[in-house]
């Protein structure tokens, strides 16, 4: 009996061992010779005949072939115990040797991929910055940046010819597109980007002015720039404001003509022209009687003008009294021929 027990649990343990290998992940010859021994230590220490060592095969024979339930319990968590403890330093060894290729592909400059820039078979991607705004004497043009260092850019106009500068905007001009080819080893994209530059909005105001009547016309040459501005080293040569007022009211006093320096471009600015107001107001003062005063010297000419022919009257008669100049010289003969007859 004893002998066909100890033979009995020796198969039951190969059976346990056998039953397992589709569920044990694969162990050197060492590993399995060590997870082997180990379960037959435990099958093996349950004999009267073990003592710190194998039994001898000999008394194999009188086991008996009768195996206690409780037995093959605790033999098989024992052994899936040892399982366990061979399957976590198996996966430990994983661990260690991946550690070791990693540090192994650290120490590679090549294999080394840094963070801030994207792996050798990531794709090349363009990041194009437009540009827009107002004229202002200053030159413009697109900005390019690339995923992949190393990359290198060129430029072009009409898609056709290629330069390595990118192309500079300053006049307003409108919309520019800039064509784009980046290169990258055998890597080659196209990509375009636009140049916005639009004219500068000015508004030049005539000057405003008014006064209180006093026969004179009323004129301001004066102007403002009310809106805008002109760029540096750049403006106005010369500004022509007409207007004038005279009587009482108000009128336009209005820009008819304006000139830019030589160094202004007119498709750079565009210019409003706003009118300013002259304006005349009633006086409040009391106006002169003058014509009162004219009648009165007449009369005092005319006075003296008769006092001057009331002296005269004795030499010439006055010719308003209606006497023939013939009559009055008979009257002259007739008194000279009595003086002599006396």
């Amino acid at each position: 009996m004893k002998k066909g027990k100890l033979i009995g649990m020796f198969v039951i343990a190969t059976g346990l061992l056998t039953g397992c290998v589709d569920h044990m992940p694969e162990m050197t010859e060492e590993q399995q010779a060590l997870v082997a021994e180990y379960a037959a230590d435990i099958i093996l220490k349950h004999s009267k005949y073990y003592d710190d060592g194998l039994a001898d095969l000999s008394q194999i024979e009188e086991v008996t072939a009768t195996v206690e339930e409780p037995e093959l319990e605790f033999i098989e968590e024992e052994t899936e115990d040892a399982l366990m403890e061979v399957d976590n330093s198996d996966d430990n060894d994983l661990k260690k040797d991946a550690e070791k290729t990693d540090k192994v592909k650290s120490d590679d400059p090549k294999d080394d991929v840094s963070d801030d820039g994207p792996s050798a078979d990531e794709e090349n991607k363009l990041t194009v910055t437009n540009y827009s705004g107002t004229y202002d004497g200053k030159e413009h043009s697109i900005t390019v940046k690339a995923s992949k260092s190393g990359t290198t850019f060129k430029y072009s106009l009409d898609n056709k010819t290629w330069v390595k500068e990118a192309p500079q905007f300053k006049d307003a001009n409108g919309t520019q597109t800039v064509y784009i080819k980046a290169e990258n080893g055998d890597d080659t994209i196209y990509d375009n980007g636009t140049v916005t530059i639009n004219p500068v909005k000015i508004t030049l105001t005539a000057d405003s002015a008014s006064k209180t009547y006093d026969g004179s016309a009323l004129k301001s040459n004066g102007y403002s720039i009310t809106k805008g501005s002109f760029a540096s080293g750049e403006g106005l040569e010369k500004v022509v404001v007409s207007g004038s007022q005279t009587e009482v009211g108000s009128s336009k006093n209005q820009i008819t003509k304006y000139s830019l320096k030589s160094n202004t471009k007119a498709q750079n600015y565009d210019i409003t022209l706003k009118a300013g107001t002259l304006t005349v107001k009633k006086s409040n003062a009391p106006v002169k009687k003058e014509e009162k005063n004219k009648p009165k010297k007449e009369s005092k000419r005319n006075n003296d003008t008769n006092k001057t022919n009331k002296t005269n009257t004795t030499v010439i008669p006055q010719q308003n009294t209606g006497v023939p100049i013939l009559v009055l010289a008979f009257s002259l003969f007739v008194i000279a021929t009595l003086v002599k007859r006396d």
